[in-house]
């Protein structure tokens, strides 16, 4: 008979020990679907929590970033399934106070981090911001602290991606304190950057300081170009305020004005950029059409001026009105084109002699000027009111040249040029003269031009006549203030003269019983032979003019004195003008 006590034991062992052991493997299967439960609820809003587990009973580990977020995972933990008790061991991140973070952009665009963060979680979508911000590698030394405000990870964040718009600088904050400075990249990501700055900031933020430059041009550049259309502004200005202080200085003046300013830095030492802004605007409005620009500190304008009177006033202001520190590189005004072009001369009674219209130049008016005073003489000085315009047809000079030589002959004289027509009006003082000034307007202009003539003649008719010293006088009056003049060495009138002599003659005709000699003289040059045959053939051509006007050859004396009877030194060139004469003597 077997003993069943031999068999039996081992057997029970074996069932104990395979039990025990399935129990113990159970177990742990348990412990990690319990942890990878916990886990997997918790790292979602806790990434920071770990847990351990002792059967069911669950132990948090970790560092939380506050006690609430302690609370939370350790609530979230005792609510996952089958855990039957849960407890904290965890511990608290340092409080930072002030919570500070700061992010540094270099000129190779990396970028580096300082500074607290409140979770890992916020710590890289604060590295991933810089990431974007920058161009290069991201020197992250953030460590984790409490004390963060709750809008710090939408505040930094923000911060930070301003600096994707500068080569250089730095966002950072104090709490809910954010600074930014640096440089910008370019015009538009300044204008971005501050205008992002200038708004509500995210996180419940406020702007505690920002230093954002413009970037650096050179050279320094700002143009002001005007037309019919109005005017436009381009180039650089250091700043927001100074770019609208520039287009209302610009409205002032047009009606129209187009901004193209750019911010940028690098304004030249020693220039105030408002000044010159300022300066180019006005010289601008002065013009039709054209650009007043500066580059550096060089001023340039070129163009057409509204009018004589705006060139001058550009011209002027260049010379002496230039902001400091400011020079004139080119100048190029243009006058507008006149059309018609149109041009006046007036001689009437009791008035002075008028020049009007326009001039190509003033070597033109000049030489009007000195035309007229060369044909009437000094008693009234001429008034200018020439005004300079581009546009005058070819051949105007000697038109206008023309145009004075046979008004200077009449009496009442109106002389116009409108584009390449002439007319002349007025009284001659004789019938030659009349028919003399007629032909110089028929066939006398130059090619291009047609004349037109009203010339009547003057007649003595109801005029008192005059005794000998009455026509004395009359005729000394007239050679006070003017003189005949002659081809030099020569018995031949200038034609410049024919205007006086016919006053002369008529003069003579309200004398009819009056004789006269017309005396010649001459100045020392040469000798006394010469001179005084030059005299008396130039007081015979006198004779003869006055002859042929109208006067009775017999009450006309004739006589050269050669250069006897001085009345100024012949040491000088003055002197010698003045004796170089025709006298008019009536002996009874």
């Amino acid at each position: 008979m077997c003993n069943w006590k031999k068999w039996i034991w081992p057997g029970i062992l074996a069932t104990v020990l395979l039990t025990a052991l399935a129990m113990l493997m159970r177990s742990g299967a348990i412990e990690q679907d319990l942890q990878a439960k916990a886990l997997e609820r918790l790292s979602a809003d806790h990434d920071w929590a770990q847990v351990a587990l002792d059967g069911r009973d669950l132990t948090l580990l970790g560092v939380a970033p506050s006690e609430e977020a302690a609370s939370q995972a350790l609530k979230i933990a005792e609510d996952a399934y089958d855990v039957r008790v849960a407890t904290s061991q965890t511990t608290l991140l340092p409080v930072a106070d002030p919570f500070t973070l700061s992010a540094t952009k270099g000129e190779g665009g990396n970028i580096a981090l300082s500074g607290s963060v409140p979770s890992e979680q916020i710590r890289s979508a604060i590295v991933e911001a810089a990431k974007a911000a920058g161009s290069g590698e991201v020197d992250d030394q953030l460590v984790l602290n409490r004390g963060a405000s709750d809008g710090f990870s939408d505040l930094a964040s923000f911060g930070i991606s301003q600096l994707g718009g500068f080569v250089t600088g730095k966002a950072s904050l104090v709490n809910s304190d954010l600074s930014v400075e640096g440089v910008a990249a370019t015009a538009d990501d300044y204008a971005a950057i501050t205008s992002a700055l200038s708004g509500t900031l995210p996180g419940g933020g406020k702007l505690a300081a920002s230093s954002v430059v413009a970037p650096a041009v050179s050279p320094y550049r700002l143009a002001v170009e005007t037309s019919p259309e109005g005017m436009v502004l381009s180039g650089y200005v250091p700043d927001a305020a100074s770019r609208a202080a520039l287009v209302q200085a610009a409205q002032a003046v047009s009606d129209q004005v187009t901004d193209n300013l750019e911010l940028a830095s690098g304004v030249p030492d020693g220039i105030s950029w408002a000044d010159a802004g300022n300066f180019a605007i006005s010289a601008a409005s002065r013009l039709l059409k054209g650009t007043a620009a500066f580059s550096d500190t060089v001023f340039s304008i070129d163009g057409m001026a509204r009018d004589a009177g705006a060139r001058g006033a550009i011209e002027g202001d260049l010379a002496g009105a230039l902001p400091a520190g400011v020079s004139v590189g080119s100048s190029n005004i243009e006058l507008p084109l006149i059309d018609p072009y149109e041009w006046r001369f007036e001689n009437m009674e009791g008035s002075a002699p008028v020049l009007s219209g326009y001039q190509p130049d003033e070597g033109f008016g000049a030489a009007n000027l000195e035309m007229v005073t060369t044909a009437l003489g000094t008693a009234q000085p001429v008034v200018n009111n020439l005004a300079v315009g581009q546009g005058a047809p070819a051949g105007f000079a000697d038109a206008a040249a023309v145009a004075i030589r046979a008004a200077s002959r009449l009496h009442n004289a109106s002389a116009q040029i409108t584009g390449t027509e002439v007319t002349v009006s007025g009284e001659a003082y004789s019938l030659p003269a009349a028919e003399q000034v007629r032909a110089m307007l028929d066939t006398g202009l130059p090619e291009g031009f047609t004349g037109n003539h009203e010339i009547a003649l003057r007649d003595t008719a109801g005029m008192a006549t005059l005794g000998a010293e009455e026509c004395q006088a009359l005729l000394s009056s007239f050679l006070k203030t003017n003189s005949i003049r002659f081809e030099s060495g020569k018995a031949n009138i200038q034609s410049i003269s024919f205007g006086l002599l016919d006053r002369l003659s008529f003069a003579l005709k309200r004398c009819p019983t009056a004789t006269v000699e017309i005396g010649g003289h001459t100045d020392a040059d040469g000798s006394q032979e010469a001179n005084l045959a030059l005299s008396e053939n130039r007081a015979n051509s006198v004779r003869s003019y006055l002859v042929r006007n109208g006067v009775f050859i017999g009450r006309l004396q004739a006589k050269g004195y050669g250069e006897s009877s001085p009345v100024a030194d012949n040491a000088t060139d003055e002197g010698k003008a003045q004796n170089r004469r025709i006298e008019f003597t009536v002996i009874r």
